[in-house]
């Protein structure tokens, strides 16, 4: 990857971030909400790229998760 395009991704990463910190500064949020509401913005964004983040975000204490039972199967 040359230089241009590390700091488009960075760039992009970057406010990948703060889309979901704001989401979830306003109500809990959950990886399955968040690919839609960015899929409803036109950002498709694999799982292989949301849940690493999500867990990078907690790991640097932004939030914290939880397990939730939803009709009877942990989310």
């Amino acid at each position: 990857m040359n230089y241009r395009e590390q700091i488009f991704q960075s760039f992009w990463q970057g406010m990948l971030k703060l889309v979901i910190l704001h989401q979830a500064s306003m109500r809990p949020v959950y990886g399955g909400g968040l690919s839609k509401y960015l899929g409803g913005r036109g950002y498709k964004i694999s799982p292989g790229t949301l849940y690493p983040l999500l867990h990078t975000l907690e790991q640097e204490s932004y939030f914290r998760s939880r397990k939730e039972l939803n009709k009877g199967r942990p989310q």
